[in-house]
């Protein structure tokens, strides 16, 4: 699956290594009972990003870490649970 990325809608370059991780979020109230039984209070599932990039331009380093430089953003890549690229808003 091809890596490209778009950081705020304008397509960055294509990175050295990209992965997806998902994680779920559990309430508090999840653990085991009484009987030993695994009871889980999902509350949220989240998309991880880790992406490193080879030699960068000062100007595509400069471009990347503006277009990330703000609380939250959004990321068109390639999600790997569909198949296809996806857009989601993320935060550094």
């Amino acid at each position: 699956m091809s890596a490209e990325l778009q950081f705020n809608g304008v397509t960055v370059k294509t990175p050295k290594e990209f992965s997806v991780s998902i994680s779920t979020i559990d309430a508090d109230s999840s653990g085991r009972n009484a009987n030993g039984e695994m009871v889980r209070d999902v509350i949220a599932q989240k998309t991880k990003l880790d992406i490193k990039w080879g030699p960068l331009s000062d100007s595509e380093v400069a471009d990347i870490l503006q277009r990330i430089n703000q609380p939250f953003f959004v990321v068109i890549y390639p999600d790997p649970q569909i198949g296809r690229q996806r857009s989601k808003t993320f935060y550094a």
